[in-house]
């Protein structure tokens, strides 16, 4: 997995980026065919002191799917941890989806085998 960090109006330290590497990093446990990852880490304004001053962003590129979260926070790293939290969400509700389709896939296979095996039972009681 390759990560890119960029930073937006923020000076972006060596811990910054390693922090952000660290978090990120987890999200090889949920897919593992992640392929890269785009991360914007950015302050919103200048001259606010107070709210959600800083905004993470990301996106997720999977072969065939991108994923794009966004999250804001008061603090840089309470910001990155919420943005992997949206990601793990993101692609814990596609990895459900691909699951309930391959499901339905299997029924339909198991539903089509059935009912060639009873005609094939019915042809052959026939016989005899």
């Amino acid at each position: 997995m390759q990560i890119q960090i960029y930073g937006k109006d923020i000076e972006l330290t060596a811990k910054i980026k390693a922090y952000a590497e660290d978090k990120v990093g987890i999200l090889d446990k949920f897919l593992e065919n992640i392929s890269e990852v785009q991360i914007d880490l950015a302050r919103t304004t200048q001259h606010h002191k107070q709210g959600e001053v800083y905004k993470a962003s990301a996106n997720l590129i999977i072969p065939g799917k991108t994923i794009h979260a966004d999250f804001m926070a008061e603090k840089l790293r309470v910001a990155i941890d919420g943005l992997v939290d949206v990601l793990k969400a993101e692609m814990k509700k596609m990895k459900g989806k691909r699951d309930a389709r391959q499901l339905k896939g299997f029924r339909k296979i198991k539903k089509l085998m059935t009912s060639f095996l009873s005609r094939k039972k019915d042809e052959t009681d026939d016989l005899y």
